[in-house]
């Protein structure tokens, strides 16, 4: 199936925290109109509403940069008003005006890089896949956290005094975090050791734990 059919229209978004850019397209690539409105649910109604009387009562496609960024409420409203929309590069300059550059521009380029596609991918629903979305985060967020403390533990153990370094430098992961979670300050230390004790006990802390019940960290 190709992208775009004859006669139809592309509307290609740039969009930004508070404002989307939008122009509309002939089959060509060529800019007809644009607007600029709200990023809010009012500034939707609006562009949809100008977008319909522009296509008079012709099918149109719609290409929209950061679909899961700033331009999913955006993408939202329009699947409710059963409008087609496709996702266009998840580019870093997303909610950026580049030196050089215009969210007209950008919004054209998102038009014509619609139009180059041989086929159409639409953007993904909501729903359960949203929700795999949101814990494949959660869970990724972990790993990271997961992996900086490790890296800290070890960097302290290492500068640690000769006799507590000795008793952890050679445990596992999984015991070496389970040995500091259960450190305590020696009687009468100084404080400079007993904050030490007090940070590893901390860092090697058991970790929560995340939706679907995985703990992570060690």
């Amino acid at each position: 199936m190709t992208v775009v059919d004859d006669g139809e229209l592309v509307v290609g978004v740039d969009t930004h925290g508070d404002t989307h850019t939008a122009t509309i397209c002939g089959q060509r690539g060529r800019p007809l109109a644009e607007l600029s409105v709200p990023a809010t649910p009012e500034g939707y109604t609006d562009l949809l509403s100008w977008v319909r009387e522009a296509a008079d009562g012709g099918r149109v496609v719609w290409a929209v940069e950061g679909t899961r960024h700033y331009g999913v409420g955006l993408c939202q409203f329009l699947s409710t008003q059963a409008q087609t929309v496709v996702k266009i590069g998840n580019n870093s300059h997303i909610g950026k005006r580049r030196a050089g550059k215009s969210d007209p521009i950008d919004a054209v380029r998102a038009a014509k890089e619609l139009l180059a596609r041989p086929e159409q991918t639409e953007t993904r629903a909501d729903g359960n896949r949203e929700a795999l979305r949101l814990l494949m985060i959660d869970r990724n967020n972990a790993v990271d956290s997961m992996r900086a403390a490790r890296a800290v533990l070890t960097s302290l153990i290492v500068t640690s005094p000769a006799g507590l370094r000795e008793q952890l430098r050679h445990l596992t992961r999984d015991r070496r975090a389970r040995a500091c979670a259960h450190l305590a300050g020696p009687a009468g230390a100084d404080r400079q050791t007993g904050v030490l004790h007090e940070t590893l006990a901390r860092i090697g802390l058991p970790p929560r734990t995340h939706a679907g019940g995985a703990n992570c960290i060690f």
